[in-house]
Parts: C-alpha cells; structure tokens; sequence
C-alpha cells in the first residue's frame, strides 16, 4: 500500500494495512519516494492530506 501524507490520519491507515499484512510505502514532505514508481508498482494507493498548494505538487487537485 502506498500512502501519500502520514500524518495522523496516515499513520492510522498504515496500522490497519499493515495488521492485514500489507507491505506499506509513506511519502510524507520530507520523504519522498518516486511518485511514479510508487504509482506503477503498488496496488493500493491512498492520498490524506490537506489541500494546500505544494504540499505534493505532482497530484494536480
């Protein structure tokens, strides 16, 4: 599971992944992996932030 914006809410949804045995990818301001890569190579992705200009500027919302 791949999961853009670990804050509170992320790190919650992260708990319940990995309790079903999920592998899980953050990206968080600081801590970026490839969007691509963690695009084309997970099958769950989830988005939780706020929405503020440039906090992730490759998600176009």
């Amino acid at each position: 599971m791949g999961i853009f914006g670990y804050g509170n809410i992320g790190k919650k949804v992260s708990e319940i992944g990995k309790a079903f045995g999920m592998k899980v990818i953050c990206c968080t301001r600081t801590e970026k992996p490839g969007m691509p890569e963690m695009v084309s190579r997970e099958e769950l992705i989830n988005v939780i932030y706020p929405k503020s200009p440039g906090i992730f500027p490759g998600l176009n919302v």
